[in-house]
């Protein structure tokens, strides 16, 4: 964890599983209140990310699952979706109570759920065998929207576009609509490097939420922008050794990039001309950075996964 000024700080984990994080969110409701999303369920910080303490439903539905992805609805208070895995069979979960109670919308088995999304009244479900299903809140059905043969590895919205992220067949788009339209048209990403189309598969993307630019994506070796919402691209030069690899792409409020790679967290503070370790993890842990969560006045908390 490190605060405004770029200095890091502990962040104290008091419980005796050493989970694999997945993402970090926020509660609307209180700022300073933090939910891990991890393979050994849900964790929450109370004091803005600096004590971490193991959390439970009532009824202990994701006691031991892996959480993936937690949605919160900041247009109904308290309402939030958990999306999880466990004994094989893929769940989502509607609370409203902050996790103490969870009633199930969708469950599937052997497919996990990796993507989850809200979009203009509905909740986009993003599946292991490709599928995104479609679920309107207010009718209480699933429709698919679209299905793209490989596992869901994210879903995001900015700007009025839909943005999704796949295991092995890239980053699509799709322009306008909503989550409860018929299937229409994805685009395929296919970012330019050197002046010809990248044959590298995109495997993950961060894109400025509220105008949609800067765009960038990422595969295990490259890095791409684009200003202009996809129909140009960019190479992003980095500092990363021929034998590391690229885990993650992050982008924060500021407009500040980040490139996950192994224990080594870089930034950029000008669209990846020039970069620097932000932060490096003790090698003798054998874990990775594998999210970025950016909270108030500055403040970055960094997940980890074995």
């Amino acid at each position: 964890m490190s605060n405004a000024i770029g200095e890091n700080e502990p962040a104290f984990w008091h419980s005796s599983l050493k989970p694999d994080i997945f993402e970090i969110q926020n509660s609307p409701f209180d700022s300073s209140v933090l939910y891990a999303a991890a393979s050994r369920g849900i964790f929450i910080s109370r004091d803005s990310g600096k004590n971490w303490y193991d959390w439970s439903d009532l009824e202990k539905k994701i006691d031991g699952a892996a959480v993936y992805k937690i949605v919160f609805d900041k247009n109904a208070g308290g309402r939030a979706f958990v999306a999880a895995l466990k004994n094989n069979r893929g769940y989502v979960y509607e609370t409203k109570d902050n996790f103490f109670s969870l009633n199930l919308i969708f469950d599937s088995v052997n497919e996990a759920v990796y993507g989850l999304e809200l979009v203009n009244g509905g909740l986009l479900i993003g599946l292991s065998d490709g599928r995104v299903l479609s679920y309107s809140l207010e009718r209480k059905e699933f429709r698919l929207l679209v299905n793209f043969d490989s596992a869901i590895y994210n879903i995001k919205s900015a700007n009025s576009h839909l943005y999704i992220t796949t295991k092995s067949n890239g980053v699509f788009v799709r322009a306008g609509g909503s989550a409860s339209s018929p299937q229409g048209v994805f685009d395929k990403f296919t970012p330019l490097a050197n002046g010809t189309i990248s044959g590298e598969s995109l495997k993950s993307i961060a894109v400025e939420e509220k105008t949609g630019v800067p765009i960038y994506t990422a595969s295990l070796a490259n890095a791409f922008s684009s200003f202009n919402q996809g129909f140009s691209w960019n190479g992003v030069q980095t500092v990363l050794a021929s034998r590391d690899t690229i885990d993650s792409i992050f982008l924060s409020p500021l407009k500040e990039l980040y490139l996950a790679s192994g224990a080594k967290l870089y930034r950029s503070r000008d669209s990846g001309k020039s970069w620097q370790v932000y932060f490096s993890l003790d090698e003798k842990l054998k874990r990775r950075i594998s999210s970025v969560y950016f909270g108030e006045n500055g403040r970055i908390i960094i997940g980890t996964k074995s």
